[in-house]
C-alpha cells in the first residue's frame, strides 16, 4: 500500500513541490507508527490526533493547495469536517473495545479516560463539523454553503447507539452509521464547494 502510495504521490510532488513531497512523506511515516515502532500512536491515545490531521486538514489542505497552487485558510477549516467524522468512527470503535483494549494493554483515550469520557470525545467529533459550514456562511460564503447542515439527523441514529448501548454488535451500527454520516455530509459539502 506505501508502494502504491508513493507511486501515485510521484505526479502530485512534480505539481506542488516540496510541501506535498512533506505531507506524503509524513503521512507513510504515520500510517507505519501507527501501530509499529517503539511508540505505537493508535495505542497511546494518539490515534484521533493522527487521524484528524491525514485524514482530514492535511487531505484536505493539501488537495486545496494542488489545485489552487496556494495555501487557502478555509481549506484548514473544511478539513476539519471529513477528520473529525473520520476520528468520531475511530472512538466509536475504542469504546467498543474499551475492555480488550485494556487487558491487551492499547491505551486508547477511551480505555485510559472510561466510556463517558469517549461517549463525549465521540458526540464532539460527531457535531462540531456542522459549525464549519456555519462558520464559513458568517464569513461571507452564500446560503449554499449551509448544505450539509441537512446531514444532522443522520446523527441521531449513532449517538444513540454510542450513549446507550455497550455490546459489541450495537457499537459496529453505530460504525456504520458514522460512516455513513461522513460519506453524506461529505458529498453535500463538495457538491457547494464546486464553483
Amino acid at each position: 500500500a506505501f508502494a502504491l502510495a508513493v507511486a501515485f504521490g510521484i505526479p502530485l510532488i512534480l505539481r506542488g513541490g516540496w510541501p506535498i513531497l512533506a505531507i506524503g512523506a509524513l503521512g507513510i511515516l504515520a500510517g507505519w507508527a501507527y501501530t509499529n515502532g517503539p511508540y505505537p500512536l493508535g495505542y497511546n491515545g494518539l490515534g484521533e490526533l493522527f487521524v484528524l490531521l491525514f485524514f482530514g486538514i492535511l487531505a484536505v489542505a493539501g488537495t486545496s493547495y494542488l489545485l489552487a497552487g496556494e495555501w487557502l485558510a478555509e481549506s484548514f477549516f473544511i478539513g476539519l469536517t471529513p477528520g473529525l467524522h473520520a476520528s468520531a468512527i475511530l472512538v466509536a470503535n475504542n469504546v467498543r473495545d474499551i475492555e480488550t483494549d485494556r487487558s491487551a494493554g492499547k491505551r486508547t483515550l477511551a480505555a485510559a479516560f472510561g466510556r463517558k469520557f469517549g461517549r463525549i470525545e465521540y458526540t464532539l467529533f460527531i457535531l462540531i463539523p456542522f459549525l464549519i459550514p456555519a462558520m464559513l456562511y458568517f464569513r461571507g460564503y452564500d446560503h449554499r454553503i449551509l448544505l450539509p447542515i441537512l446531514a444532522l439527523p443522520l446523527t441521531i441514529r449513532p449517538l444513540g447507539l454510542v450513549w446507550s448501548k455497550t455490546e459489541p454488535v450495537s457499537l459496529i451500527r453505530a460504525l456504520v452509521a458514522t460512516a455513513l454520516l461522513q460519506l453524506i455530509f461529505g458529498l453535500l459539502f463538495a457538491v457547494v464547494l464546486i464553483r
